[in-house]
């Protein structure tokens, strides 16, 4: 018997960024999929404000950095990831 895969649908950034605005859950981008994040911590929380007060001190105009909450664009390999 000959098995069939469902096609996978992949989205564009500018569809990931729309549902991101529209979700209560987190998702991580990659190559056009949407991979749910887990839920935070205590434990996280006090990691990145740790990692945040440190990371304040290093950098200088017109660098920035963010507790949380932001989508950054990068590229891997030619994908798009957020």
């Amino acid at each position: 018997m000959a098995q069939t895969r469902a096609k996978s649908y992949r989205l564009s950034p500018q569809e990931y960024l729309q549902g991101e605005a529209d979700s209560r859950v987190r998702h991580e981008f990659v190559d056009g999929v949407a991979y749910a994040m887990a839920a935070g911590s205590q434990d996280h929380s006090t990691l990145a404000g740790q990692a945040n007060a440190a990371l304040l001190s290093q950098v200088a105009p017109p660098c920035r950095v963010f507790v949380s909450d932001m989508h950054l664009k990068a590229a891997l390999n030619d994908a798009d990831v957020y």
